[in-house]
């Protein structure tokens, strides 16, 4: 990347010096230093102004410029959400179902196998995404989200409390129907026009 000023997001006079660690290419894409906040301009909104405004492109630059932060924080952010999810629909499907039956996690299992066949579907075979996107939504929001050791207590429980023919179809028909889903998903991803 070239640091034209015409493309700079920092203030020429808020550059390091030319012999400073950070004197490399990726130099426009830094944020100002702590100790030049206060020389900088407020604008009439009250945000700091620098010579030219920050476009999209620009941010995505900013964020690619330190991906030992971003990664984390996408699947941070991923799996906070969908711990949440799978907590919230545990939760209501305990209350509209009952608890005879594992219904939350069953739903919860099939359904994410059928959102990540979608995805890996799509980002695979039809739309080209970021390695943070992908990390967001299949590692970390589905994999917070779905639930294999949740599986495994719930069946677990069942097969103690001799219910072996629950026990049974929670078993095999999650497994099953969740490679199903995981297939469907990949089929309507596909259909897409």
């Amino acid at each position: 990347m070239s640091c034209d000023e015409a493309h700079c997001l920092v203030h020429p006079e808020n550059r390091p010096p030319a012999d400073s660690l950070y004197s490399n290419a990726t130099v426009c894409c830094l944020p100002p230093r702590q100790n030049d906040l206060a020389t900088r301009d407020r604008g009439t909104n009250g945000m700091l102004e620098t010579s030219q405004p920050m476009k999209r492109g620009k941010i995505l630059e900013l964020m690619h410029f330190n991906q030992r932060l971003v990664a984390p924080l996408a699947v941070s952010l991923g799996a906070i959400a969908g711990a949440l999810s799978r907590y919230y629909l545990t939760i209501d499907c305990n209350q509209w179902l009952g608890t005879a039956f594992p219904y939350g996690t069953f739903l919860i299992n099939l359904s994410g196998a059928l959102v990540m066949g979608f995805f890996t579907t799509l980002v695979l075979e039809r739309i080209e995404t970021s390695p943070d996107m992908r990390r967001l939504i299949a590692v970390s929001f589905l994999g917070s989200y779905t639930t294999f050791s949740t599986y495994e207590l719930d069946a677990e429980r069942l097969l103690v409390e001799g219910r072996w023919e629950i026990t049974s179809l929670y078993w095999f028909g999650t497994a099953t129907l969740g490679m199903l889903c995981l297939e469907f998903g990949g089929f309507l991803a596909r259909r897409l026009p």
